[in-house]
């Protein structure tokens, strides 16, 4: 049996732009100035609990935000086809959209990212395992389990990790997951985060690093074969990665699945 979306045209509204990434960046930098804020009411004896909550919160939703920026960018200028990025085998268009699609006001890279929920570390590695070769969708009718979701995701953090040599113990996917799912219980279950100040802006930091890290790594895995572009993507290579251009394509290789 094919299995049938619909699609979201609120959501392709919402979608930004890799034009953005300026005023991502800001917010960033507007998430560590709070941190120091956090400081000071602690240095006063006065409560930083709903800061450090907000902190957290808006963190989360800068990582979605940034991703779906990204994702977009990712399917449009490299044109992957969504059939290799989605398990499902339609998607059902309402007839007053049809003009925006042809139009070209709704692309491929929205239907596809509107798919996906980045606030979720099991959508975000299944994302990138398919856009990178490392893991690919499956049409067959299968039981979910968390383990299953884990496994699927995981390949991509794993190259990552690699590429970055980041030991195993230091498991980019659980650290991730760990965050977002703070998130999920702060803002519904009334929890609280209990990091210091200096935890908070190294998390910032880090999970920034981290997600750029997943565009850079994208970006020249699909430029792979573009020669005129091979002196900027070794450039790219040695600044975020510390390695050749072989190294790199070595490492990613033996990541890929056929």
């Amino acid at each position: 049996m094919s299995q049938k979306r619909y699609l979201k045209q609120g959501r392709i509204n919402q979608l930004p732009e890799l034009s953005e990434m300026d005023r991502i960046n800001e917010e960033y930098e507007y998430l560590k100035k709070l941190c120091s804020d956090i400081r000071k009411l602690e240095q006063k004896k006065q409560s930083a609990q709903g800061l450090k909550n907000y902190i957290h919160i808006r963190l989360a939703s800068i990582v979605e935000y940034q991703l779906k920026a990204v994702s977009v960018d990712i399917i449009d200028r490299f044109k992957i086809r969504p059939r290799d990025l989605l398990d499902n085998d339609e998607v059902t268009i309402h007839l007053d959209y049809l003009d925006n699609l042809t139009e070209g006001q709704i692309t491929k890279g929205k239907v596809v990212a509107t798919e996906y929920s980045f606030t979720n570390v099991y959508q975000i590695g299944l994302f990138f395992s398919y856009v990178n070769g490392v893991n690919k969708p499956s049409r067959k009718k299968k039981s979910f389990t968390r383990k299953s979701s884990a496994f699927d995701a995981r390949p991509f953090f794993d190259w990552i990790q690699d590429l970055r040599h980041i030991p195993k113990e230091k498991d980019m996917f659980d650290y991730l997951d760990k965050i977002l799912k703070k998130r999920i219980e702060i803002v519904h279950f009334l929890d609280d985060l209990d990091e210091s100040a200096d935890s908070i802006q190294k998390k910032v930091t880090r999970v920034r690093s981290f997600i750029n890290l997943f565009y850079f790594a994208t970006w020249i895995n699909l430029s792979r074969n573009k020669k005129e572009m091979r002196k900027s993507l070794e450039h790219w290579i040695e600044l975020k990665f510390r390695m050749s251009f072989e190294e790199f394509f070595k490492i990613t290789d033996k990541h890929k699945v056929s």
